[in-house]
This record gives C-alpha cells, sequence and structure tokens, in this order.
C-alpha cells in the first residue's frame, strides 16, 4: 500500500495495487473516507461525510414540515370556501 499527502484541499490517499484489483481512497483533512476508486467495482465512488448527512437529514425535516404545513393550509383553505348561490343558478354579463 502506497500513502500520499498534500493532495489538493488538504486530503490524503492510499493506492493499494494487487495483481488483480486496484483500490485508491482518499481522505478528508479530518481522516474521514471520502471518495473510493475500485477497478473491479466499477470506477469512482463519492462517499458522503458525517456532515453532509446531517445536513441532507436536516434539509429533508426543513422541507417535510413546511410541506405539511401547507397541505394543512390548502386543506383547511378548502374545507372554508363559501358555495356560491347555493342551490341557484348565478349569471353575469361580461361586456367589454
Amino acid at each position: 500500500m502506497k500513502s500520499f499527502s498534500g493532495l489538493a484541499g488538504g486530503c490524503s490517499g492510499d493506492l493499494h495495487s494487487t495483481p488483480e484489483n486496484q483500490v485508491a481512497t482518499v481522505y478528508s483533512p479530518d481522516g474521514e473516507e471520502i471518495a473510493q476508486y475500485n477497478t473491479s467495482g466499477g470506477g469512482w465512488m463519492n462517499l458522503t461525510t458525517k456532515a453532509e448527512n446531517q445536513f441532507l437529514g436536516d434539509s429533508s425535516a426543513v422541507y417535510k414540515q413546511a410541506w405539511d404545513a401547507t397541505r394543512a393550509e390548502i386543506k383547511n383553505a378548502a374545507q372554508k370556501q363559501p358555495v356560491a348561490c347555493k342551490g341557484e343558478t348565478a349569471t353575469f354579463d361580461v361586456r367589454a
């Protein structure tokens, strides 16, 4: 295995090579695995960090909360709509 440091953004990496397979792993500056290349696995695979997972979870929760509030508002407004001319036929004149 060969290790690399000083990659862009302060990242580091490892390269492990066997006759059957080559694997390159990239780590963030704090040591978290963020990407991997595997010749037998189909190429590059981006991995989400703990911070990215936290952001995705938080933003999904905010979106769901806004969605639920809007749906409740729409449902409530639909129930409160007055019925125009109940039981009667209404007409109006539209002339320019």
